[in-house]
């Protein structure tokens, strides 16, 4: 039987750390869904560090087809993206197989897949916009885990 300070103490103390890190930062990953699909663009932002790099590639792609660097320039992609391109629709975030890469005490890098699903307001039935990856870069900050970087690799 180990004692109360053994090497199989630490290797447990170290697991149920890093299962409780997993947690908060899958947590932190489905907050991104929930405000984004709850269009509530102040919320969405607040998951990100001041600055943040968000972007967005296609498959193929040479570069980024969108890139945004600080957490006010990713607020206000949201409200337009929500007053504008999905103002006539519902979207929904299926994120799944978080893979977590490296894992710090400070910064944490993550791969997740995605499917997201456009119901349009003309046509309730829900239809697949997108699938990818999201490439996901963690920060501890003052006020917990924040998202520090966010790279969509998408499908198409």
């Amino acid at each position: 039987m180990a004692g109360a300070n053994s090497p199989r103490d630490s290797v447990l103390e170290n697991s149920v750390e890093r299962l409780v890190l997993q947690q908060e930062l899958a947590s932190l990953i489905s907050q991104y869904s929930f405000t984004w699909d709850g269009k509530d663009a102040p919320a969405f932002a607040e998951l990100f560090t001041e600055d943040c790099v968000y972007e967005i590639w296609r498959s193929g792609g040479a570069k980024a087809t969108r890139e945004l660097k600080g957490r006010a320039v990713v607020r206000d992609f949201a409200v337009e993206s929500f007053s504008i391109r999905l103002a006539d629709r519902q979207t929904r975030h299926y994120q799944t197989n978080t893979v977590f890469i490296d894992v710090t005490d400070t910064v944490v890098q993550a791969r997740t897949m995605v499917v997201v699903l456009h119901a349009h307001a003309t046509d309730k039935s829900l239809k697949v916009a997108f699938t990818g990856t999201y490439e996901d870069e963690f920060r501890r900050t003052l006020v917990g885990w924040r998202i520090s970087k966010r790279i969509i690799r998408l499908d198409t």
